[in-house]
């Protein structure tokens, strides 16, 4: 199979440049006995108290964020970039009754993330909660300032694929009352208000590393109009702190990627095929980092900026890939006849930089040496055997 991708900008259009590198943070509960992980290069443990699940949405481009909000000090940490890790202590038994039988068999175990404070501080547990600060009041309809919904759209056990559910829930008089899950047979719909703030029991039926996505929507209080995200993902290290590294060819991200049916059928998961109707294929989002069924164009684009000398092209690179092959090119310009690609005068500079909730997928900066003129291209050719 083989694919490319080309890149093309005017270098005279070119802005600044300024790259950085950070950790995943591993947030722990900060109680007093509470056993935080010993982490690995590119993770650094942070102890809260209380965490939000925090969503924001933004008026102008009409779209929602997700991440966690450390209530000790309102930092805010993005969806890809930190873990919510939960300790031995929140092993729970699943107690009696036909009405706990979705946590597992009596008596088996389930992880919580518990509703009200005092519970989880004796279980040593983040105290973790949702909130829409960075939701305005009056853009929804609904209640108050108006309300806004998350759902469930799917979950990932990247450790142990295949294993253990996740459910969000409430309690009246003794039974549960579901807010999220992931899984049909139970409602999965949780309403919530603009700038508000709430707390349910949160419960993952194996260990594991869980990436879970969940969707926010509400309905505008100015056109009655419902706007929606695509998927979102918030990473939960059940007893794990690690994100596992990514796939190594394409077959085996094809394969966590798509249903049975899909992968039967060439159309939705060759590598030249493009589900999600973004101008990327398959190829292209394995290569790229991308997600095959959620159009995601504009974060898998390369980046052309002027640095301090010549022009440099960023692209994301699949570093785990042993079926990819790359070329960074460049050409002063694309007139047929006279214009052509070439590696001459490109270079790496400083050191790849890992992707954040992205294991193996790094961002690599080049020197696009040969643009001396006014204007040029860069592209990045990716290929596959």
């Amino acid at each position: 199979m083989k694919g490319a991708f080309l890149a093309m900008f005017v270098v005279a259009a070119l802005g600044s440049l300024a790259r950085g590198q950070t950790n995943i943070a591993v947030l722990v509960s900060s109680t007093a006995g509470t056993s935080a992980p010993s982490v690995g290069p590119g993770y650094a443990v942070v102890t809260t108290a209380h965490v939000d699940i925090n969503v924001s949405y933004n008026p102008t481009n009409r779209t929602f964020s997700l991440g966690f909000r450390n209530d000790d000090n309102g930092s805010q940490f993005a969806g890809t970039n930190a873990v919510a890790y939960a300790v031995t202590n929140q092993r729970t038994t699943v107690p009696a009754g036909s009405q706990w039988a979705f946590l597992g068999p009596e008596g088996g175990t389930f992880w919580s993330f518990p509703a009200s404070l005092s519970s989880a501080t004796n279980k040593k547990s983040l105290y973790l909660g949702f909130s829409g600060y960075g939701v305005a009041a009056g853009t929804f309809t609904g209640t108050g300032g108006g309300r806004f919904n998350l759902r469930v759209d799917s979950i990932e056990n990247l450790t142990t694929p295949g294993g253990g559910q996740f459910y969000g829930y409430e309690t009246s008089g003794g039974n549960p009352v579901f807010r999220l899950s992931s899984t049909n047979a139970y409602t999965n719909d949780f309403s919530l208000p603009a700038g508000g703030h709430s707390h349910i029991n949160l419960a993952f039926t194996a260990p594991g590393m869980f990436r879970v996505w969940l969707v926010a929507s509400g309905t505008l209080l100015a056109t009655g109009e419902t706007v929606e995200s695509e998927p979102l993902p918030l990473y939960f290290g059940i007893e794990q702190w690690e994100i596992p590294s990514g796939p190594a060819t394409y077959i085996a991200w094809r394969d966590t990627e798509f249903t049975a049916g899909q992968i039967a059928d060439p159309l939705v998961s060759g590598p030249a095929a493009d589900p999600d109707a973004d101008g990327f294929s398959n190829l292209e989002e394995y290569a790229f980092g991308g997600e095959p069924l959620v159009p995601d164009a504009r974060v898998l684009q390369p980046d052309l900026q002027r640095g301090s000398g010549w022009p440099v092209l960023t692209t994301r690179t699949r570093t785990s890939a042993a079926d990819l092959t790359w070329s960074i090119q460049a050409a002063t310009n694309l007139t047929p006849g006279t214009g052509s690609w070439s590696t001459n005068g490109i270079t790496q500079v400083g050191s790849p930089r890992p992707i954040p909730g992205l294991p193996g997928m790094v961002e690599v900066d080049y020197e696009l040496g040969s643009l001396t003129g006014g204007t040029g291209f860069g592209r990045v050719k990716v290929s596959s055997p």
